[in-house]
C-alpha cells in the first residue's frame, strides 16, 4: 500500500506499525498517508512489527504468540537496515505506557546502530506514567537517554510537548501535529430541522470512554424534559459491556433515547455523523481521536472533555463546549445547553466543517510529513 516511486534512487521511510490491515487508530492513520503520500525524492515502505489481525479476537494466543512475532520482526528488521541503504529514515509510533516503550526502544536501538535517522511518534499518551517520569530521576534519565536519540521528536497536543520540555527535551526537536481525516469520505449534512437533538458517540464502548457518565447524564436530562436522543456508535472493549451499558439504559426507563448500534465502518460510519447534531466524547484519556476530527469534519459542534489534543482543537462556545472528566452532572448541564440552542447549532454545521477541512483534512498533514521526511534526508 505504498506510493510508487517513478525511480529506485528514491531514499525510503519505514514505518514501523502493526500489519496494514490491523484494526485500530494508528494502523488507519498510516494507510491514510501511505495513500496519500507523494514526493519526488521519497518514498514510503511498511515494516510490520507485533500482534497479527487474526490475533485481535483471541487475547490469550495474542500474549502467547507476540514473543515469537516480535524476536521473527526484528530479525527482519535488522536484515533489512543492513542490506537495503535506500532507508535512510524509520517511524515508530509508541503509547506512552510501559509495553510499547519497550517494544519500541529495541527498534530505535537497533536503527541508530545502523546510522539510521529515527522519528518517534509518540500516539498515546498516560499522565499517569507522565507523573513517574517527572518525579523519578532514573526513570526519567533511561527514557531521556532512549528515546531522546530520535532525530525528531512528534507528539499531538502541545501539552505534551510542554510535557517532554519539563524532562529535558530541546524544543526544537519536537514537532505537534494532528491526525486527520479524509474529507472525501464526509457525507452532506441530513437536514434535521424539527427533530430532536440527535447526540452521538463513535468509539470503543469502554468506561474509559466516559459513556457510564453519558448514560448518567442524559438521565438527568431526561428528567427535565429535554426531547433528544443519543446513538452510541462501536463495540465494547470487552465481551459483555455493551450488553451492561443497555441495561443501565432499561434500568433508567432511557430505551427511547438511546441506540447501540455496533461497529459502524465506511459510508454507514459517516452516514452517522451526517445525521447527528452534536457529537459527545466524555472520554478520560486521549491522544488526538480522529473520531472527533471527523465529527468536525462532517460539520458537528462537539462537547468534549479536555483531555490530550482536545484542548487545542476545541475553541469553547465556537466548535464546541468542554466538560470536566468524571461529571455526568455538568455534562448534562452541556447537553441541556445544547439542547435549547439546537437551531443555532445548526447553522454553524458549514462553517465548522470548513475549518477542519483546513486544518486537519489528509492532505494538509501529509504534507507536513512530506516536508519533514525531505528535510531529515537532505540534513
Amino acid at each position: 500500500m505504498s506510493y510508487i516511486p517513478t525511480s529506485d534512487r528514491l531514499k525510503r521511510v519505514l514505518i514501523i506499525t502493526n500489519p496494514l490491515n490491523h484494526e485500530g487508530g494508528v494502523v488507519n492513520y498510516y494507510r491514510i498517508l501511505m495513500s496519500r503520500f507523494r514526493s519526488e525524492k521519497v518514498e514510503l515502505v511498511h515494516h510490520t512489527f507485533g500482534s497479527r489481525m487474526e490475533l485481535f479476537y483471541s487475547p490469550w494466543k495474542k500474549r502467547v504468540l507476540y514473543p515469537i512475532f516480535y524476536f521473527f520482526d526484528y530479525l527482519r528488521l535488522i536484515w533489512r537496515l543492513s542490506t537495503d541503504w535506500r532507508i535512510r529514515i524509520i517511524q515508530i509510533s509508541p503509547s506512552l505506557i510501559p509495553v510499547p516503550l519497550l517494544r519500541d526502544a529495541f527498534i530505535l536501538i537497533g536503527a541508530k546502530l545502523f546510522h539510521r535517522h529515527v522519528i518517534v511518534f509518540y500516539r498515546g499518551w498516560k499522565e499517569d506514567i507522565v507523573h513517574s517520569l517527572k518525579k523519578k530521576f532514573l526513570f526519567r534519565l533511561l527514557f531521556r537517554f532512549i528515546y531522546g536519540r530520535a532525530d525528531v521528536t512528534i507528539v499531538l497536543a502541545s501539552r505534551f510537548k510542554e510535557d517532554l520540555v519539563e524532562m529535558d527535551w530541546p524544543p526544537c526537536a519536537i514537532q505537534v501535529t494532528t491526525t486527520m481525516y479524509k474529507a472525501d469520505e464526509t457525507l452532506s449534512a441530513i437536514d434535521r430541522t424539527g427533530k430532536r437533538p440527535r447526540f452521538l458517540f463513535l468509539g470503543r464502548i469502554s468506561e474509559l470512554k466516559g459513556i457510564g457518565e453519558l448514560i448518567d447524564a442524559s438521565k438527568l436530562l431526561d428528567k427535565k424534559g429535554f426531547n433528544f436522543e443519543c446513538v452510541m456508535v462501536g463495540h465494547g472493549d470487552r465481551e459483555g459491556v455493551v450488553d451492561t451499558y443497555a441495561s443501565r439504559v432499561r434500568e433508567y426507563g432511557l430505551e427511547s433515547r438511546f441506540r447501540f448500534t455496533g461497529r459502524l465502518t465506511g459510508r454507514d460510519k459517516f452516514k452517522a455523523y451526517a445525521d447527528s447534531d452534536i457529537y459527545v466524547f466524555p472520554s478520560w484519556t486521549e491522544g488526538c481521536p480522529t473520531s472527533v476530527l471527523e465529527a468536525l469534519g462532517s460539520g458537528l459542534f462537539v462537547i468534549s472533555t479536555e483531555v490530550g489534543a482536545l484542548k487545542d482543537i476545541i475553541r469553547e462556545n465556537e466548535n464546541g463546549r468542554f466538560v470536566r472528566c468524571k461529571d455526568p452532572k455538568r455534562l448534562a448541564e452541556i447537553m441541556a445547553w445544547t439542547c435549547e440552542n439546537i437551531d443555532d447549532i445548526r447553522k454553524r454545521r458549514a462553517a465548522i466543517q470548513q475549518e477542519a477541512a483546513a486544518r486537519y483534512e489528509a492532505g494538509i498533514v501529509v504534507k507536513q510529513f512530506e516536508k519533514l521526511y525531505e528535510r531529515l534526508i537532505n540534513a
